[in-house]
């Protein structure tokens, strides 16, 4: 029995609405570049893209001063909560509304399945997450949250309560882009080694939250097309400077995503993404490409 997507789509509309419209209001940098490696004078071309976005809410039709962090935080918590829901009514039968069994079960795993793309460390770093930061949902639906001139928002205290959940801005804005990879992976069913390396840095800057550790992963910014020159040869077997590839995009975008175009003297084009290329691989089949290239 797979994840129900569809079911998860339809319950989670508005939330991914909220989360994807709102959680992007402080853009970060974005910047493409081309690495021609095709001679043997190292050519590059960057074209850098900024962008600037003006939020504004509108209370009645005008716009209105309003803090909207918490309106987000409150949607990307419900987006894991429907995932939990969903899938103790699909794998166990039932599904449990009391949301301190719901806490309980992401804890400790119990009825919790690994849906796929995620796998073990991933999910279990955004299980935690979830559960962990309970006490910031709780007060923000029941007695409201108090937020900080420094974008962090703290938990309103109970009566007796001594400590309270804490989130800083940042911690904030990697909390929404990890839930954000984490619906896009559900609905498609996808998850690639870019984008699983990127959530796995995402997810170490909310050790506070989930408790659960480091993990190996690389934060990506911007993008870099890599290209390189193939030699064919009469088998089909076209070889290439793997190592030249490696060391120059290495030194000089360690932190950009990396498609790689591999191109021939007859015009085609052997593409795809570099952070799924064989590690070691020098050569490609034409007939037999790796898994995620084409030749065009």
């Amino acid at each position: 029995m797979t994840f129900p997507t569809t079911a998860f789509e339809e319950a989670t509309e508005y939330e991914r609405y909220i989360l994807d419209s709102l959680a992007t209001a402080l853009p970060e940098p974005s910047g493409g570049h081309v690495l021609d490696l095709r001679t043997g004078k190292l050519r590059q071309h960057a074209h850098v893209m900024l962008e600037t976005v003006e939020v504004k809410a509108y209370v009645g039709g005008k716009p209105a001063p309003v803090d909207l962090t918490p309106l987000v935080f409150g949607a990307a918590w419900k987006v894991i909560d429907v995932v939990i829901d969903l899938q103790l009514l699909v794998y166990e039968g039932k599904s449990l509304n009391n949301i301190s069994k719901k806490i309980k079960v992401a804890k400790t795993g119990n009825g919790v399945r690994l849906e796929p793309p995620f796998p073990e460390d991933i999910w279990r770093r955004l299980l935690g997450t979830y559960a962990n930061t309970y006490d910031l949902r709780h007060s923000l639906t029941h007695r409201g949250v108090i937020s900080h001139k420094n974008g962090s928002l703290e938990a309103t205290p109970e009566p007796g309560q001594t400590t309270t959940t804490i989130m800083t801005r940042d911690e904030l804005l990697y909390f929404f882009r990890a839930v954000q990879a984490m619906h896009t992976g559900l609905i498609t069913q996808t998850l690639s080694r870019r984008d699983a390396d990127n959530l796995r840095f995402i997810l170490n800057q909310l050790q506070a939250h989930h408790r659960l550790g480091p993990i190996s992963g690389r934060e990506v910014k911007g993008h870099v097309v890599i290209q390189v020159q193939g030699e064919e040869g009469p088998d089909g077997r076209v070889t290439f400077d793997l190592a030249r590839v490696v060391s120059e995009t290495t030194i000089r975008h360690p932190q950009a995503g990396r498609d790689l175009e591999i191109h021939l003297d007859d015009g085609r084009v052997i593409s795809g993404r570099f952070e799924d290329w064989p590690d070691g691989q020098d050569f490609v089949n034409l007939g037999k490409p790796p898994a995620g290239f084409v030749v065009e």
